[in-house]
């Protein structure tokens, strides 16, 4: 019905916002087809073209207005006349009397289509306010039929619900959008009101996952027989009135427990002077219980000597003394307990409205302790001034405009300027030439800070120059207000002058120290510790984790232990070689030494050592052991490789012997010659034959036994420790090496020391060449890949910039044992390369570049 309504009151307010024309026009339209329907529909006819026309007039009265439709009724009479009664040839009569009849008739259907469409107009604007005061007000109506559980809603209601509007609606899908926890509430209430009882509640509902408040309040109707017919109520928006009431519920609360829970005493007086609140710390400090102080008179807490009779607003501060202070202002004032004792308070007063009326809040604090204290203070400082005047450090007490108040002798003979007591004197009149910073640290002293400085230039008068440790600071008085400031300061001049040359020689040796407190486990790690391990002094913290954390793995539990062994008194020394992770993730070598201090009670205290980088030494060491075990394993080699040439010398000859031996004792035994005399010689002749190449055979297989371990090879890091070698021998000056080694090489399988030495000969060869022929200076490359022909190959390239021509005979001749290319060597190093290489599967031989300069190329086979 709403619905409808709605539609007709907006085809009404369409048209009105139409041009006049275009609702003449309509109507000219609505009567033409009223006067084509009666002149072509038979059933019309004469009987019905009335009908039809008041119908037309009516309705274009109703959806047009007024004057559109006493137009329609003037062409519906036209149309009438033209097509109805001039037709039918009726007396002039009866013509006047029917067109009389048909305008009054049209008249009145206009008339009161008008009143229609008027009253529906102010009824439309009547819902319209409703609905809009209902959405002001978020307030909300609605209508239950109980016969038909039929629910219907306004506007606002469907909004209060968060529904869409025209939604239709049940008594249970009503208390479905309830909260849960209100439902059985609601339910019941309604079903009391069912019964007669009144319908006023509050409940939450639960509208778009949150929750909101409502107030509903609704008329039942009832039969006759008093049963429920339904009924109209509100429902209205009280979500932020309830939310507004929980909150003073809860500040309630919450004030009520602050004021419970306080330490301080709180008591709130009525314009009469009647106590109307008195928490749990006034009960504790007036003696007295709350139910027997509210109501009283606050003078009953007053001692006497403080009453005074005066109107409310000068008796609240009179009474405590307070009627030269200002409102929150806090006073020194007294107390009375239950048992007549009186004690010194602070209090502080504020003025509040409760109910309409004036009252006070007395906030009381016992300040009995701090008067003790303040007394005590007094006594201090007067001590305090006696240790200043005998104490053996320069010491001096100022009031707040640097006044001497006490010193001691110590501060008059170092800043004394010549008086002989300081005292009264003002601290910038007698250093006039003070300069602006040391003003700045006495006002910030005088603010409250403590400031010191442990390591001060001061110039003297006299000009000498004097290093200071200072501290100022503020005191106070009994009031416990800052009453000035205390200086004292020690002459550091001959520590520091021990410390810098302690510092001198710590740089110059590079010794990174530190400083382990045993008891607070804090650890000072000095700057030259920090940068032996790659940082700077800001990006490493003084911890003792820092140290640990980077310990080496395999050194980590033997440090920890010997450590504490120390400590506990177990190891005599403290003095260790370990590992540490540096910046770029490698690990350096540190020596360390340390030693433990202890208390007076024989207690570990802290402990103290020196690091020292030992990486450079450790590497130079393990470059000479590996040195010499490669020298050795080549040394083998040699040994190898000699016997393998001299059994090949003397294999021949030994056999031409034995032949000739047999042949002659053939002969012997068949010629001429007596067998009797040569036969046992040439007998001995063969037999020395034999037993030396036994010998010679014995010898092979004992030089040919190898007991050299095999392993996985990275041709790039053997390569880098050959280079590295080389540099240690101190044959590099002026000369540079390049290395240009393929990415991602697959590893060979051999003896390391023997590839070693063979990178070393190559390497330790192109130098000694380039330097033999005059050049002070010069490249050596060193490149390793994997061969075109063969991928499983690797091939490694030494090439130099010797400027000497190699002939064809002596690339031929290179690598045959005890070639001598140069004036000095053995010229064994080539051969031998070459067999350590052959021994591992390769091959190697030499090129002269394209310039200038030779290279030796050596392949090893990739492990499979």
């Amino acid at each position: 019905m709403n619905s409808s309504r709605s539609k007709t009151q907006s085809i009404i307010l369409y048209f009105d916002a139409q041009p006049d024309f275009l609702r003449y026009a309509v109507a000219v339209l609505a009567v033409a087809i009223g006067a084509i329907a009666t002149r072509f529909i038979p059933a019309i006819g004469e009987r019905a073209a009335f009908l039809l026309f008041f119908f037309t007039i009516a309705q274009t009265a109703f959806w047009l207005g007024l004057n559109p439709g006493l137009f329609a009724m003037l062409l519906s009479l036209i149309a009438v006349n033209a097509q109805v009664l001039f037709p039918t040839h009726i007396s002039a009569h009866d013509l006047w009397v029917l067109n009389a009849g048909f305008c009054f008739a049209s008249a009145g259907m206009i008339a009161t289509t008008g009143f229609h469409r008027r009253a529906t107009a102010a009824l439309w604007e009547s819902r319209q306010d409703l609905d809009f005061a209902q959405k002001v007000g978020q307030i909300g109506s609605w209508r239950l039929n109980v016969q038909r559980n039929e629910l219907r809603w306004s506007g606002e209601n469907y909004r209060i619900f968060g529904m869409p509007n025209g939604t239709p609606q049940t008594y249970e899908t009503f208390l479905s959008i309830v909260h849960p926890d209100d439902r059985e509430y609601v339910d019941h209430m309604w079903q009391a009101g069912l019964r007669g009882a009144p319908y006023d509640i509050e409940h939450r509902l639960i509208v778009g996952g949150e929750v909101k408040w409502v107030r509903e309040k609704a008329v039942l109707e009832f039969g006759k027989k008093g049963k429920p017919l339904g009924g109209f109520g509100i429902t209205q928006d009280i979500t932020r009135y309830k939310r507004n009431e929980l909150a003073l519920q809860e500040s309630r609360q919450r004030y009520a427990g602050i004021v419970e829970s306080a330490l301080d005493a709180i008591v709130t007086i009525d314009a009469n002077q009647r106590i109307t609140l008195f928490n749990a710390a006034a009960e504790k400090m007036f003696g007295c219980k709350a139910e027997e102080a509210v109501g009283e008179s606050i003078e009953r807490f007053i001692p006497e000597r403080f009453r005074a009779a005066h109107n409310a607003h000068v008796r609240a501060f009179g009474s405590f003394g307070l009627t030269n202070r200002k409102m929150g202002e806090p006073a020194s004032v007294w107390g009375l307990r239950a048992n007549g004792e009186e004690f010194p308070v602070e209090a502080t007063i504020s003025q509040c409205a409760i109910n309409g009326g004036k009252s006070f809040t007395v906030i009381l604090r016992d300040v009995t302790e701090l008067k003790r204290f303040q007394d005590s203070l007094i006594k201090i400082q007067a001590q305090l001034r006696t240790f200043i005047e005998q104490a053996p450090l320069s010491i001096a007490m100022f009031d707040r405009e640097m006044n001497y108040l006490a010193t001691s002798r110590r501060w008059v003979e170092e800043f004394g300027r010549g008086y002989d007591d300081l005292t009264g004197h003002n601290h910038y009149a007698v250093n006039p030439d003070i300069s602006a910073e040391w003003k700045r640290v006495h006002a910030k002293a005088q603010a409250g800070e403590f400031l010191k400085n442990d390591d001060d230039l001061w110039v003297q008068a006299d000009g000498s120059r004097h290093w200071v440790r200072w501290v100022a600071y503020p005191w106070t008085n009994q009031h416990g207000e800052i009453g000035g400031i205390i200086i004292a300061c020690e002459d550091i001049t001959a520590l520091r002058t021990a410390q810098e040359r302690l510092a001198l020689v710590v740089e110059e040796v590079k010794a990174g120290y530190w400083d382990w407190d045993l008891n607070t486990d804090s650890v000072y790690l000095s700057p030259e510790w920090k940068r032996q391990i790659g940082f700077e002094e800001n990006e490493l913290l003084n911890r003792r984790e820092e140290w640990e954390c980077r310990l080496h793995p395999d050194d980590r539990a033997g440090v920890l232990e010997a450590t504490d062994s120390y400590i506990a008194g177990l190891l005599p020394v403290f003095e260790l070689e370990f590992r540490l992770r540096h910046k770029d993730g490698l690990y350096r070598w540190i020596h360390t030494r340390g030693v433990l201090l202890r208390d007076p009670n024989n207690r570990p205290l802290r402990m103290l050592g020196i690091n020292l980088d030992i990486t450079d030494y450790k590497r130079q060491k393990e470059l000479r052991e590996r040195r010499d075990k490669m020298e050795q394993s080549v040394r083998l080699y040699a040994v190898t490789q000699t016997a393998a040439a001299i059994a090949h010398e003397l294999h021949q000859p030994l056999a031409a012997i034995s032949s000739y031996s047999e042949v002659a004792l053939h002969l012997l035994r068949t010629g001429g010659w007596s067998p009797e005399k040569l036969s046992p010689m040439m007998e001995v002749c063969a037999q020395q034959a034999q037993r030396a190449g036994g010998v010679i055979r014995q010898l092979m297989t004992v030089l040919h036994e190898d007991d050299s371990s095999s392993e996985l090879i990275d041709i790039g890091f053997l390569t880098r420790e050959a280079l590295d070698l080389v540099k240690a021998n101190g044959t590099m000056d002026g000369f540079d090496v390049e290395l240009e080694l393929a990415a991602g090489l697959p590893p060979v399988r051999g003896n390391s020391l023997q590839i070693e030495k063979v990178l070393v000969n190559l390497l330790c060869n192109s130098l000694a060449s380039m330097r033999e022929n005059g050049m002070n200076a010069g490249t050596v490359t060193v490149t390793a890949r994997c061969t075109d022909e063969t991928p499983a190959m690797i091939q490694v390239t030494v090439g130099d910039q010797d400027k000497c021509e190699t002939d064809s005979a002596t690339l031929k001749n290179i690598f045959q044992p005890f070639y001598r290319g140069k004036p000095h060597g053995s010229g064994m190093d080539l051969a031998i390369s070459r067999a350590l290489v052959q021994a591992h599967g390769g091959n190697m031989w030499a090129e002269r570049n394209a310039d200038t300069g030779l290279c030796i190329h050596f392949t090893l086979p990739a492990a499979s």
